[in-house]
C-alpha cells in the first residue's frame, strides 16, 4: 500500500500514546522562557516541532471502554460509502458544523454517509450510532488501538474519505497511523480547506500552532486527490502557493440551502426611527471587534445596534460600560437569527485587507445578503463577492450618518440578492468519488 504522505511528517505524528491538547503548552501558568524565545526569534521551524512534540504531555492509553461492533459490520455489509473525517452536522451549531451539512447535502448527496468523529480526550467507548439510513457515526479515540483496527477495517472497505479541514488532521487531534490509512494509493481522499488555517492561527496569535498547521498543510495538500475550496480566490491562492494542476481544485461557496423569496424579504424592510445595525458571528481577531466597537461608541446614540455573539459575558468586557445598556447584546439560536437580519438594515463585516479575508466565503455575508441586510465593509476584497458585483456601504458611511434613502436600499437589497443567486449558478458542485 503506497503512502503519499512525507516521512518527516508521518515522524511528527509517531506519539502513540493518548495525548492531551498541545494548547497546554501556551497556559499563562506555563512560564516557558524556551518557547517564547523560539517563537519570537523566529528559530528554524523543526526546533519549534522537536520542542512541542517533546513537551506533549503523555499519558498511557486508559483502558479501552465497550466497543460497539454490530453496526460495523452493518457498515461493512453496504456498498456506495462516504466516510467524513469530522463532527457529525447535528453535533453543533455554528459556521463549521453548517459547512458539514452543506457537504453531505451537496457534494456527498448520493452516497451514504459514515461520519468518523474523533475525540482523543472524550471518546473512551467505541460507539457507532445510524442516525437514518444515509447516516452513521462513529465516536471513537484515534490512540486506542482496539478503536484504531475498526476504523482502518471501515476505510479499507468504503474507500472513499472527505476530511472537513486542516483542524481535524492536526497531531493533537489524530493518530499518525489514522492519518496513514487515509492517504495511500487505495483510498481517494478530499480536503475541504475552508480557511486559510495557519494564517488564522497567526492572525490570532497562535504562533506555535501556526507553524504545525502551515507543515500539515503543505504535505495534505499535495497528498489528497481532491481540494475543495470556498472560493475562487482560495483556489487561486493554493494552486500557485503549490503549483497544483487545475482538475484537483473544486470550488464550493458556503451557500445556503434553502431558496431566497426576494419579495418576502423586502416585505420586512420597514422605515424606521432608527436604523437596526446587527453584527452575528464570533470575537475572532480578524472579526476586528475593537474597531467595531469604536465605531458603535460614536454612533450609539443614532442606531439600534444589535450584537448577536457566541459568547455575550467576553464581548461585554471589550465594551464601554457606558453603553452596554444602550446596545443588545445576546446569543440566540440560528432560527432566532434569521428574524433579527429580517429585521435589520445594515450589518458589519469589518475585514481587512490580508489574505485570510481575501481567500474567504464568510457565513455571515452570505446570511446578510440572503436576508437583505446591507453590508458594512472596511475592505472590499472579500473572496470573490467584489469581481461579482457585490454593492454595500463603507464603514466611513455610518460615522457620517449617510446613508442609502428607503428606495436605494430596497434596490441594493434586490440586486446583492441576485448577485447570490448568480454566484449559485456559477459555482457548479462537481462530483466527487
Amino acid at each position: 500500500m503506497g503512502n503519499r504522505i512525507n516521512k518527516s511528517f508521518l515522524k511528527l505524528f509517531q506519539n502513540k500514546e493518548y495525548t492531551d491538547r498541545m494548547l497546554y503548552l501556551l497556559d499563562g501558568n506555563n512560564n516557558d522562557h524556551y518557547l517564547e524565545d523560539i517563537v519570537y526569534n523566529n528559530l528554524n521551524r523543526k526546533v519549534i516541532f522537536r520542542y512541542l512534540i517533546n513537551k506533549i504531555l503523555k499519558r498511557k492509553n486508559q483502558k479501552t471502554g465497550n466497543i460497539d461492533t454490530a453496526l460495523v459490520n452493518e457498515i461493512l455489509g453496504l456498498d456506495n460509502l462516504f466516510c467524513v473525517l469530522s463532527p457529525f452536522y447535528d453535533d453543533g451549531k455554528d459556521g463549521f458544523f453548517r459547512r458539514i451539512r452543506q457537504i453531505d447535502d451537496s457534494l456527498l448527496e448520493e452516497y451514504t454517509k459514515v461520519y468518523l468523529s474523533c475525540s482523543n480526550l472524550l471518546n473512551r467507548d467505541f460507539i457507532v450510532k445510524k442516525v437514518d439510513d444515509k447516516h452513521y457515526v462513529v465516536y471513537f479515540n484515534s490512540f486506542d488501538r482496539n478503536h484504531l483496527e475498526h476504523i482502518e477495517k471501515i476505510i479499507k472497505h468504503v474507500k472513499k474519505v472527505y476530511i472537513h479541514s486542516i483542524h481535524v488532521l492536526m497531531p493533537d487531534y489524530i493518530n499518525s497511523e489514522l492519518c496513514d490509512y487515509i492517504f495511500n494509493d487505495e483510498v481517494k481522499s478530499h480536503i475541504d480547506i475552508h480557511g486559510v488555517v495557519a494564517e488564522e492561527m497567526k492572525m490570532s496569535g497562535d504562533l506555535i500552532r501556526s507553524e504545525l498547521a502551515a507543515y500539515v498543510e503543505s504535505n495534505i495538500i499535495n497528498a489528497c486527490d481532491r481540494i475543495i475550496c470556498v472560493t475562487e480566490s482560495m483556489k487561486n491562492h493554493y494552486k500557485k502557493k503549490y503549483n497544483i494542476e487545475e482538475d484537483r481544485f473544486l470550488v464550493v461557496p458556503i451557500f445556503s440551502s434553502s431558496t431566497i423569496d426576494t419579495d418576502a424579504v423586502l416585505s420586512n424592510k420597514k422605515e424606521k426611527d432608527k436604523d437596526i445595525i446587527i453584527y452575528s458571528g464570533g470575537l475572532n481577531k480578524w472579526q476586528n471587534i475593537e474597531m467595531m466597537n469604536e465605531i458603535i461608541e460614536k454612533t450609539v446614540d443614532d442606531y439600534d445596534y444589535r450584537m448577536y455573539v457566541f459568547d455575550p459575558d467576553l464581548y461585554k468586557k471589550t465594551v464601554n460600560n457606558d453603553i452596554i445598556d444602550k446596545m443588545i447584546i445576546d446569543n440566540i439560536s440560528h432560527d432566532e437569527i434569521e428574524k433579527e437580519l429580517l429585521k435589520s438594515d445594515f450589518g458589519f463585516v469589518l475585514r481587512e485587507n490580508n489574505i485570510v479575508n481575501m481567500v474567504a466565503c464568510p457565513t455571515k455575508l452570505i446570511e446578510y445578503i440572503k436576508y437583505g441586510v446591507i453590508p458594512i465593509l472596511l475592505n472590499d476584497k472579500l473572496g470573490d463577492f467584489k469581481k461579482n458585483g457585490l454593492q454595500y456601504i463603507r464603514y466611513e458611511d455610518l460615522l457620517d450618518r449617510k446613508l442609502p434613502s428607503h428606495k436605494q436600499r430596497l434596490k441594493i437589497i434586490v440586486h446583492n440578492i441576485d448577485v447570490l443567486k448568480k454566484m449559485e449558478k456559477k459555482y457548479s458542485y462537481g462530483k466527487v468519488d
